[in-house]
């Protein structure tokens, strides 16, 4: 499977600064991280999937019990331990669609900006039902688009060799999960990035 690994790896020491560049784009992120605070709690035991350089862990752990900070590229992972985190945070690299874990280890998993870009987002969503405790929830914003100028702004990044898998729109994301067994609980557009980003939080379907 074409999960572009290679370029992740190969940008993990400037994709911190790639992400916050302008003031827009760190007023986007910014928001992105306090909604994601908001909807944790001192309790929670909290995985991390997809993370990147670390780019909302220090956050996340702020306002979390315990946080598991993960991604597929050891690289990655790499840029994300030099960060000065709290001593609850622990890191691993780890696949989101072949998580690990145990059945319902997580109070909640985070996945920001993430499943757009992976060739399989339902397998990995299946992955988070899975690992999820009974009534957790999934916090997962992504970049989504709205109108016809997102797409040149992709086609210049994919030049650059960065490649998307899905291309929804706030509601085709919206769709996407509930088709996979999720329930939104939670939802906003943030806007100010080159992006749209869908701010969601969902839970598992309940059984009837």
């Amino acid at each position: 499977m074409d999960d572009n690994k290679s370029f992740w790896s190969r940008t993990a020491r400037i994709y911190g600064w790639f992400t916050w560049g302008g003031k827009a784009a760190k007023g986007a992120y910014s928001e992105t991280e306090s909604k994601i605070a908001e909807h944790l709690s001192k309790e929670m035991n909290v995985l991390e999937l997809a993370a990147g350089p670390g780019i909302f862990s220090g956050r996340i752990a702020e306002n979390c019990n315990a946080l598991e900070v993960t991604d597929f590229s050891p690289e990655m992972i790499a840029q994300a331990r030099k960060k000065a985190l709290p001593p609850n945070v622990t890191f691993a690299v780890a696949d989101a669609t072949n998580l690990r874990y145990g059945d319902d280890t997580f109070d909640a998993v985070v996945i920001a900006n993430a499943l757009h870009i992976m060739p399989d987002p339902a397998r990995a969503i299946e992955e988070i039902k899975r690992v999820l405790k009974d009534g957790g929830i999934m916090i997962a914003p992504t970049f989504t688009r709205e109108n016809i100028r997102y797409y040149l702004v992709e086609w210049l990044m994919e030049a650059f060799g960065f490649k998307t898998f899905s291309r929804w729109t706030h509601q085709t994301y919206r769709d996407f999960l509930q088709r996979q067994g999720m329930t939104v609980s939670y939802e906003a557009v943030i806007t100010g990035h080159n992006f749209s980003i869908s701010f969601v939080v969902c839970r598992r379907h309940q059984e009837a």
